[in-house]
């Protein structure tokens, strides 16, 4: 079968297609059917390998069976001369299987054991992008009936090359952010404090695991309709002024400033202690810029739920010395920690004496405000 004439606006249009897969991820399937059609091949596969590992770190396929994908992943792609004389040649080079000589890719197993018993024996590739560690590779695939792909073919694809290399690494750069706010979401989530984020509007755009338990609770503190609402008038008021004062719409102020409040709570618990400040501009690189406000929400009654093993690791004490450690940061006071545990209330206060000085700290408050501050200091990861 004849190569088929590529029109410059066939190309240009599978350049925006290209661009489609930066956007999103279920791109690639689109793209890989256009250009097979587009270059009259039968399949067409990209994939990255790393030159130091096994396998092959991401791969789409489109005309082929996956198991072909497979196949080749676990047994041929050490074995593929096509790659070998694609690397050879310079960055963002255009081969074809006819760029192998002859009789080294006719008598080679990936000629031989696969791509002819999947009908795949000429092929139009190019490396996307290369480095030191990692290469990506696109590959057209046709069947031997088909002419070798021609000069002109081999031109269209190095028009397309350099939009491919850039989607590739917007696609890439785009993962890694995703990536990021995944980890710092579950970082955040795992937070003892309550974190809320605020727009301008002072609409919660998001609350992490501690603020929406503090929420559930109904007891000085809520969420309703995207709004923070105390639970009395007068502890409401000073909310709605510290929120003010930080989105800088405060009636007392023109320009932003932190706020520092305390919210009683109708049970009768110590009250929530609340830092509302203003958030980062969106010229920094902190990832909260998207919020106006950041409001910071201490339970003095949250339990510590690190665990005592956790705590022992992390500071070098025995079994006892975390239990005692971790009562303590969880609210409660020697001697209840003593009655709890039914030691004399002389072997608690050696024990904390202990604890003291293998921390480092010199106080019960400097001892809690180390773990409620430190990596142990966390509801859950």
């Amino acid at each position: 079968m004849a190569p088929r004439q590529i029109r410059a606006d066939e190309l240009s249009e599978l350049i925006g297609c290209i661009y489609e897969i930066a956007l999103a991820a279920d791109g690639w399937d689109p793209l890989l059917e256009r250009t097979t059609r587009l270059f009259a091949g039968t399949a067409t596969v990209f994939f990255v390998q790393d030159r130091h590992q096994s396998g092959l770190q991401f791969s789409r396929l489109w005309g082929l069976p996956e198991t072909a994908l497979m196949e080749f992943e676990s047994r041929f792609a050490p074995l593929d001369v096509g790659i070998d004389t694609l690397l050879a040649q310079p960055p963002g080079s255009v081969i074809t299987d006819e760029s192998t000589p002859r009789e080294i890719y006719r008598s080679s197993e990936i000629f031989n054991d696969f791509r002819r018993r999947w009908s795949a024996e000429r092929y139009l590739a190019c490396d996307v992008f290369r480095d030191e560690r990692r290469f990506g590779i696109l590959a057209i695939q046709a069947t031997g009936s088909r002419a070798p792909f021609s000069s002109t073919e081999a031109a269209a694809m190095l028009r397309l090359l350099p939009h491919l290399r850039r989607a590739v690494q917007i696609r890439t750069q785009l993962s890694q952010m995703n990536a990021h706010q995944s980890v710092l979401e579950e970082l955040v989530d795992g937070l003892l404090v309550g974190v809320v984020l605020l727009n301008e509007c002072a609409q919660v755009i998001y609350a992490n695991a501690a603020a929406r338990r503090i929420d559930q609770l109904h007891d000085g503190l809520r969420i309703a309709r995207g709004q923070l609402l105390a639970g009395s008038p007068a502890d409401d008021r000073a909310l709605r002024h510290a929120i003010g004062a930080a989105l800088g719409t405060s009636s007392s102020t023109h320009s932003k400033e932190s706020g520092v409040l305390a919210l009683r709570r109708p049970s009768g618990a110590r009250p929530f202690t609340i830092l509302v400040s203003p958030g980062p501009g969106l010229d920094s690189p902190s990832p909260l810029r998207i919020a106006s406000a950041v409001m910071l929400i201490g339970d003095p009654d949250a339990r510590l739920e690190s665990g005592p093993d956790l705590t022992a690791q992390l500071y070098g004490l025995t079994p006892a010395q975390a239990h005692l450690a971790n009562s303590l940061a969880a609210g409660e006071s020697l001697e209840t920690y003593a009655g709890t545990r039914k030691v004399a209330l002389s072997t608690a206060r050696w024990t904390m004496k202990q604890v003291l000085a293998k921390t480092g700290t010199r106080r019960q408050a400097d001892l809690v405000r180390l773990l409620l501050t430190g990596p142990g200091g966390v509801v859950k990861l």
